[in-house]
């Protein structure tokens, strides 16, 4: 399959939770991120289309804090054998500087390899 990010994804060394804030339920669990998009791994398709508000939970305390939010957009939805779950994408809407310098800082200290 033809790789079609301008930008590289980064993996965790762990998964991190990742919830609705409007629904309190979790979305899944964080596989990739960059500055312009996460992947999660759940349990279940989600509308392509559909705006989120979202929590990325953090394994410890980041300036105090121990989430980040960040608006979303699903844009694609496929299941993984491998994983046993679908893999959602989805692009981050509006972030402001930052959110940005946080998800800079989430891969640079939370193990997001190449």
């Amino acid at each position: 399959m033809l790789e079609k990010r301008k930008i590289k994804r980064r993996h965790p060394v762990y998964y991190l939770k990742v919830v609705d804030l409007e629904t309190k339920q979790s979305l899944g669990y964080l596989i990739d991120i960059n500055i312009k998009g996460i992947m999660l791994a759940g349990k279940a398709a989600l509308p392509i289309g559909k705006p989120y508000k979202v929590a990325i939970h953090l394994p410890s305390e980041m300036n105090g804090e121990k989430k980040i939010y960040l608006k979303v957009t699903s844009i694609w939805n496929e299941f993984d054998p491998v994983l046993e779950k679908t893999r959602s994408g989805f692009k981050i809407e509006d972030s402001t500087e930052e959110e940005l310098e946080k998800i800079k800082w989430l891969i640079e200290n939370f193990g997001f390899k190449e």
